[in-house]
C-alpha cells in the first residue's frame, strides 16, 4: 500500500476583526489539497452503485483512489466568556 500527498496551495490572511462584544474573526484562509493512494487488495467485500443499480461481491486486485479537497477555512477566537459543564 502506498499514499502521497499532492503539493497544495495555501493563501492566508491574518487578521483581527470584532464580529460583536465576544467573538474576533482571526484568520482566513483558502486551501487546495489533495491525496493519492495504491493498494493490492483481495477478497475485499463491496457494493458498487450507479442510479438506482448495484452489485455486491468481493474483489480482488488493484485499488487506486485519488482526492481532492479545496475551501475556506475561518479561524474564530472567543473572548472574556468561561464555559462551564457538569455531568
Amino acid at each position: 500500500m502506498s499514499l502521497s500527498l499532492y503539493k497544495g496551495l495555501s493563501l492566508g490572511l491574518d487578521l483581527s476583526y470584532q464580529v460583536d462584544k465576544d467573538w474576533q474573526l482571526k484568520s482566513l484562509r483558502y486551501f487546495n489539497r489533495g491525496m493519492k493512494t495504491e493498494a493490492q487488495v483481495k477478497g475485499c467485500h463491496m457494493t458498487v452503485k450507479q442510479g438506482d443499480n448495484s452489485l455486491r461481491g468481493y474483489f480482488t486486485g488493484h485499488n487506486h483512489s485519488e482526492a481532492e479537497q479545496s475551501g475556506f477555512a475561518l479561524l474564530f477566537k472567543q473572548n472574556g466568556k468561561l464555559l462551564s459543564v457538569s455531568a
